[in-house]
């Protein structure tokens, strides 16, 4: 069986309780507070100060890839406007 058919399945039990947090590891997008922090720090500090703190803020919480597409969705958003 394959995990997203153990997260769409409906169980009663302990695995309700954890599905949320499976769900969100495996979505892989990050939640909108990293994007306003990368949003209001992207021009003052820049995306080198950003890779080096971001553990500080979210301590170990995500990866690269993650910031990275972070970083792109926050630049698509400010052009978009």
């Amino acid at each position: 069986m394959r995990i997203n058919d153990l997260l769409i399945e409906e169980e009663a039990g302990w695995w309700d309780s954890i599905k949320g947090g499976l769900s969100k590891m495996m979505s892989n997008n990050p939640d909108e507070e990293l994007y306003a922090w990368i949003e209001k720090n992207l021009n003052q500090k820049g995306t080198q100060w950003i890779y080096r703190n971001v553990d500080k803020q979210f301590p170990k919480r995500y990866v690269r890839s993650d910031i990275d597409n972070a970083i792109k969705v926050v630049m698509k958003m400010r052009r978009d406007r």
